[in-house]
């Protein structure tokens, strides 16, 4: 219950209120590992507390199996572009579902482009197979369109992510319609539509969900459009 209501705060940008009830949610069900995560996200987005967000995810880790905290541990960790962190990571758990992918986008972002394309190909693999068997998984459809964007595959890159923007007009859910539009933000960043990246970064900030002038000024797939002046009045009109 306390993790719903710390869900809704999010949405509503009241940061100390969701933080109030995501603790209260540790306490109450400390095993709970997937709370820290949230705890990490809520400092970050909130108030951009990179250090207190490292450290609920280490906390977390504790709780769970390697599997389910890497996947949260590796979000947390690119957008503090800890990439040679992430990639040495990686390494420990070949096993891992999208190895392929986060190594692949670790070395996109440090700029090896050869390096990337070889890991994202066989991400594209895996996830247009995960695509076939969770065919309503909007993640799958991000990341596949974020795969084809990193081997320049725009326009199939661009339409896969559009198709995620249909599954969360479907599942009529409050959290996968605006996370099918961050998407489809990363696609068009990546693929050097900076006008289009933008017009979905302000349809998002418009409406109730996490997204915050800090996650923009810590993704790094949002660098493309970061002397863009469009983008920084953004970051100056929704300044937490």
């Amino acid at each position: 219950m306390a993790s719903s209501v710390a869900s809704y705060y999010m949405r509503m940008h009241e940061w100390r209120k969701a933080e109030y009830y995501i603790d209260k949610a540790i306490v109450s069900r400390p095993e709970v590992a997937e709370s820290y995560y949230w705890k990490a996200i809520i400092v970050l987005m909130g108030y951009g507390d990179t250090e207190k967000a490292s450290r609920s995810i280490d906390n977390g880790i504790q709780f769970s199996d390697d599997q389910y905290m890497l996947e949260h541990r590796l979000a947390i960790d690119l957008r503090l572009r800890r990439f040679q962190e992430s990639l040495d990571l990686l390494e420990q758990f070949p096993d891992f579902l999208n190895y392929f992918y986060y190594k692949g986008i670790a070395y996109w972002f440090m700029g090896q482009q050869d390096q990337a394309k070889t890991y994202l190909d066989s991400a594209r693999m895996d996830f247009e197979s995960h695509i076939q068997t969770a065919p309503f998984n909007i993640a799958n459809y991000g990341r596949l369109g974020v795969a084809y964007a990193g081997l320049e595959m725009n326009e199939e890159a661009i339409q896969t992510a559009k198709k995620a923007i249909e599954i969360g007009q479907i599942n009529k859910n409050a959290l996968s319609a605006p996370e099918s539009h961050i998407w489809l933000a990363y696609i068009y960043s990546m693929a050097g539509e900076k006008e289009k990246a933008i017009d979905e970064i302000e349809l998002i900030l418009s409406i109730p969900y996490y997204l915050t002038s800090w996650e923009l000024k810590f993704n790094p797939f949002y660098d493309s459009l970061r002397d863009n002046p469009r983008f920084q009045e953004l970051l100056e009109k929704y300044s937490e």
